[in-house]
């Protein structure tokens, strides 16, 4: 109900309500409505750019192809040098864009959603 009231306030600029967004969506998750817990995780994210598809045949086909990158990766020696040498995340914004992201995934295991290992 206050998360609701400080989200329906036009005046705070959307980066500033993570936090309340982060609460609201645990709230909905640890209540079991789980779907809602990921259909709102997901708005949310749309909102600063992150898209996931939701036609399966494209989730499939995407999964598979970043399967298939990490094994080249791992063939090739690289991937893990790249991943190694990746700057430490320090944006605050991003920083809780990857929390929400964290949290969808423990959402969609629970609901057992195709769209988990893209996230």
């Amino acid at each position: 109900r206050y998360c609701k009231a400080v989200l329906q306030q036009e005046s705070i600029p959307i980066e500033d309500k993570l936090r309340v967004y982060t609460t609201w969506l645990d709230s909905l998750g640890n209540s079991g409505d789980i779907k809602q817990a990921v259909d709102e995780t997901l708005r949310v994210l749309k909102k600063f750019g992150i898209h996931f598809p939701k036609n399966k045949t494209i989730q499939a086909s995407l999964t598979l192809s970043n399967i298939l990158k990490v094994k080249r990766g791992l063939k090739r020696g690289n991937l893990l040098k790249q991943i190694v040498s990746l700057p430490i995340e320090s944006d605050p914004v991003r920083l809780k864009l990857l929390h929400l992201m964290d949290r969808l995934t423990v959402y969609l295991y629970y609901i057992k959603d195709d769209m988990m290992p893209l996230v």
